[in-house]
């Protein structure tokens, strides 16, 4: 039996985020990133144990995506894969994911990668 996959809030805003700043760069990667996004996560549906467990905050799983790195957790009773994040992977994630990111410094460099 699959899991069902949710997006967490901040996963739907990090989701948000990414197309909209793709598309100010690169009209049809937003297209493409959401392609790979939707077809990774299809495949955590049926294996959530699949990805590793993420070294700074073993709460979480991490699943790459291009150049972007979706972070979710595993809920076997519910059988649910709960999507928290969907970072830039050049990006400070320890610090987002510990709440001590400086947004700012993450903005720049997301902008100068695009």
């Amino acid at each position: 039996m699959r899991y069902e996959a949710e997006y967490i809030i901040s996963a739907r805003i990090d989701v948000a985020e990414i197309r909209n700043n793709l598309s100010r760069y690169y009209p049809s990667t937003p297209k493409k990133f959401l392609k790979a996004l939707k077809k990774n996560i299809e495949i955590l549906r049926d294996n959530p144990l699949l990805y590793p467990v993420y070294e700074w905050n073993p709460a979480y799983r991490k699943m790459p995506v291009l150049d972007f790195v979706v972070f979710y957790k595993v809920f076997d009773e519910k059988r649910t894969v709960e999507i928290h994040r969907v970072l830039y992977g050049a990006r400070n994630v320890k610090a987002i994911l510990d709440g001590t990111s400086d947004v700012s410094e993450d903005e720049e460099l997301l902008e100068d990668n695009m």
